[in-house]
């Protein structure tokens, strides 16, 4: 084979792509599954811990389900594992109830990753009392919640806050009265 044909053969891997192409590709399966390609090569191992956005929608939350795990075990390994910015973190959990101190965790820590948009959809009986830590992330740019309460403290900034979208959520004062509520 001649050197042309081996260098064009070689240039045609999946593998010889941009990581920011393997991450739009990645983006397109479960998380669970771009864990998977870690075991297809050396640049694959670390390909999918350094995605910069994480969805654990109701594929992650059936398949934990299925397995008898724990969400909040995995969305944490998950989440140590990871290197580099999260620009977006999407926790879509229709089904699965996670406790507030796991999200409150998962907040804390995305909120010092560069966090750009952030979707919230929890499935928990009471609604979601979001910290505050997230009022002030300065790389937040898009929040869009659904069953969640958020009170609002004093010197509320959102220093870059471009959207919000509310569904079935809250706005209340410090006494704990709703102020604003948000119905689909």
């Amino acid at each position: 084979m001649s050197e042309v044909a081996r260098n064009a053969r070689k240039s045609t891997t999946i593998g010889d792509l941009p990581n920011c192409i393997l991450h739009t590709i990645l983006e397109f399966m479960p998380i669970q599954d771009a864990g998977r390609t870690s075991v297809l090569s050396k640049k694959w191992m670390h390909i999918w811990s350094t995605l910069p956005h994480l969805v654990f929608g109701p594929l992650f939350f059936k398949y934990v389900s299925n397995i008898g795990a724990s969400a909040a075990t995995i969305i944490h390994k998950i989440l140590m594992q990871h290197t580099g910015n999260i620009m977006g973190f999407h926790l879509i959990s229709i089904t699965c109830k996670l406790a507030q101190s796991d999200v409150d965790q998962c907040i804390i820590f995305i909120s010092k990753h560069g966090i750009k948009n952030l979707t919230l959809d929890m499935a928990n009986d009471e609604n979601y009392m979001l910290p505050n830590r997230i009022f002030t992330c300065a790389t937040l740019t898009h929040l869009k919640l659904s069953r969640c309460i958020f009170k609002l403290p004093d010197g509320t900034k959102f220093p870059n806050l471009v959207s919000l979208q509310l569904e079935h959520s809250e706005i209340v004062n410090h006494q704990g009265s709703a102020l604003l509520s948000f119905k689909a």
